[in-house]
C-alpha cells in the first residue's frame, strides 16, 4: 500500500504582505475593494490606554485592530476569517492580511476556500498597483 502524501497549508497561502503600511482609512478602502471576491464582514476595534499619574489625564498609546470574515457569494457555506496585522513599531498601521488557519491539511478545506485565498491575493495586488 502506498501512503498518500499529505499537503499542509503553507503560511504563504494565508499571509499577504503589503508593500507599505496602511492607515485605518486606507485599510477600510482595501476592505471595500475586496467585496468583489466575497461578502466582507469587518470589525474595527480601537483600544486606548490612559495614565492617571498626571493631571489632566494623558493619552499614552492606542491600538487599532481589524478582523473579519469573508463569505463566498455563490456558496455562503464557505467562509474564511482574517485579520490585518499591524506593524510592530506603528500599531496604527497595517502591514499584512492574514487568513486564520482553521485546519492544517489542504485536503480539509473545500477547493472554493483555497480559490478564495488566491482571488483575495490577486485583489490585494490590484489594490496596490499604481493607477
Amino acid at each position: 500500500m502506498i501512503a498518500e502524501k499529505v499537503q499542509y497549508v503553507d503560511d504563504k497561502q494565508l499571509n499577504i504582505d503589503f508593500p507599505h503600511g496602511l492607515g485605518l482609512h486606507e485599510a477600510q478602502n482595501l476592505m471595500r475593494h475586496l467585496k468583489n471576491d466575497a461578502q466582507v464582514h469587518v470589525y474595527v476595534n480601537y483600544t486606548s490606554y490612559y495614565s492617571d499619574e498626571s493631571w489632566p489625564v494623558e493619552k499614552e498609546m492606542g491600538d487599532i485592530g481589524i478582523t473579519g470574515t469573508m463569505i463566498l457569494k455563490k456558496d455562503t457555506s464557505i467562509s474564511s476569517k482574517f485579520y490585518l496585522d499591524s506593524q510592530k513599531d506603528k500599531r496604527s498601521e497595517f502591514s499584512r492580511f492574514k487568513f486564520i488557519r482553521t485546519y492544517d491539511k489542504v485536503s480539509d478545506y473545500k477547493p472554493e476556500a483555497i480559490q478564495l485565498w488566491s482571488n483575495v491575493r490577486k485583489s490585494i495586488d490590484d489594490f496596490f498597483r499604481p493607477k
